[in-house]
């Protein structure tokens, strides 16, 4: 029964993205340039154009669990009701819009996206990406559940995500590395400075200042810049909110309102570093937007001290543990799964895995645009034994985008990969890493296995 349930529920999440693939009639993965169609189809329906106040949260990795850790603290500490509406999503198409005070899963989506499809149809039919259709699904859902605020992870860059048509109260940008060159550019600079599109003149910008670009001369020259131009107010990592790893607690500091210096959550005491940087981060944010949306520091404060709960909204495959029970044998063991899609994620992964684990079993999938003779090699080293496989999506990397050393490596798809992973011996947890679809493909097999069990999830 619950095997049918879970099946059923992937059909509502894959029949959901299919109609608004069908009304888009385009590929998923088709990027607009421009902002002037989805602001076109906001000035012509009121319904879309956002009541509540937005923030924005960009960056190359980490901007999803960031906008997740807002979420959470705005919901449960300060009791309001809040939006989050962030990409890609793994398993279920509900996790990319969400609200803390309505429960929604795909198909109450797809009930609400008929509405949606009908008001858009007249004009709009084929003029939007797919991507567009789900910025407008997550507006149309914030102003029927009326919501008080609406968290906005950036999809790709800044300038011309389709989130950037609104007006955000502050905006956070989380790391810079390379990825998506072809769109964004071949530099931090150039990465950074679109990016930077999501600010506003005179309003808050809270920076990550991770990432392998953190350092880099051009892109802090370009950073200061626009700061000065747009004359920002900048709040940095290191300087206005700290997280201290010898003493277990963060500090923030922030002009004009109370200082505070908390100990890190029971919940993230264990997880990799880079996560509590980005709930240090989140609770900085979520500091400084509290009397803006008249609730009170105290709230806030006493949810983090007191709870062992308190976990991104956002955490599937940010380094997330599972259990498999291997029903033939009873056997359980541990499953880790991280979205490592591009550079900059895999040495952090890497990082965590050598320093928890040693070396370990792995899998990996990965898009064709990605760094993959940078990537594959750097996974190797402590993916052992390691399998590669295809993706059933236009952009997966093929056999021949491999390194020959590699190719022996590779597999036709994840369930090709997981019988031969699973057939050799192995010690620590299996990781599967790598395309956000890949982890999704994982997950749909895995749920609904005749011979494994996917177990609720364990700890970090």
């Amino acid at each position: 029964m619950q095997r049918a349930r879970k099946r059923a529920l992937q059909k509502s999440s894959a029949a959901l993205v299919n109609k608004m693939l069908a009304f888009a009639r385009t590929s998923q993965h088709r990027i607009n340039p421009s902002l002037e169609q989805i602001r076109t189809v906001i000035a012509a329906l009121p319904q879309l154009q956002l009541r509540a106040p937005c923030v924005l949260i960009g960056g190359t990795n980490g901007k999803g669990t960031t906008a997740g850790f807002i979420f959470s603290l705005l919901s449960r500490g300060a009791h309001l009701k809040v939006g989050l509406y962030t990409s890609p999503h793994v398993a279920h198409f509900c996790e990319r819009v969400q609200t803390s005070h309505v429960r929604l899963d795909d198909a109450a989506l797809m009930d609400i996206w008929g509405e949606l499809e009908l008001l858009l149809a007249p004009r709009f039919r084929a003029q939007l990406t797919f991507f567009e259709c789900c910025t407008l699904l997550a507006f149309y859902v914030f102003n029927r559940t009326a919501t008080d605020i609406n968290v906005l992870e950036v999809g790709l860059g800044g300038t011309w995500d389709a989130v950037n048509v609104c007006n955000p109260l502050a905006a956070a940008i989380v790391s810079i590395g390379k990825d998506h060159q072809q769109q964004l550019g071949n530099t931090y600079a150039k990465i950074l400075a679109d990016k930077m599109g999501i600010t506003r003149s005179h309003c808050p910008l809270f920076w990550g200042n991770q990432g392998s670009g953190a350092d880099d001369r051009d892109m802090q020259h370009t950073l200061q810049e626009i700061v000065h131009r747009q004359q920002l107010v900048l709040f940095s990592a290191g300087r206005e909110f700290k997280l201290n790893a010898v003493t277990n607690t963060f500090s923030v500091e922030l002009p004009a309102l109370p200082a505070v210096t908390l100990p890190v959550p029971p919940a993230l005491q264990a997880t990799p570093r880079w996560l509590q940087r980005n709930f240090c981060l989140a609770f900085a944010f979520s500091w400084w937007l509290l009397p803006r949306l008249g609730r009170s520091h105290s709230d806030l404060a006493s949810i983090v001290d007191n709870t062992v709960e308190l976990l991104p909204a956002t955490l599937p495959a940010r380094f997330q543990l599972r259990r498999l029970h291997h029903r033939p044998t009873g056997q359980v063991r541990q499953l880790l799964l991280d979205a490592c899609h591009n550079y900059d994620g895999a040495l952090a992964l890497v990082a965590e895995l050598q320093q928890r684990y040693g070396r370990v079993a792995g899998m990996l999938s990965l898009l064709h645009d990605k760094e993959i003779a940078k990537i594959v090699p750097l996974l190797a080293r402590q993916l052992k034994p390691l399998a590669i496989f295809a993706l059933d999506n236009e952009r997966s990397m093929t056999c021949s985008h491999l390194p020959e050393r590699w190719q022996h490596c590779w597999h036709e798809d994840f369930s090709a990969a997981w019988y031969s992973i699973t057939a050799k011996p192995s010690t620590g947890p299996l990781v599967i890493c790598g395309s956000f679809y890949g982890l999704g493909e994982a997950l749909a097999l895995l749920s609904t296995h005749d011979e494994w069990e996917l177990l609720c999830t364990s700890s970090s």
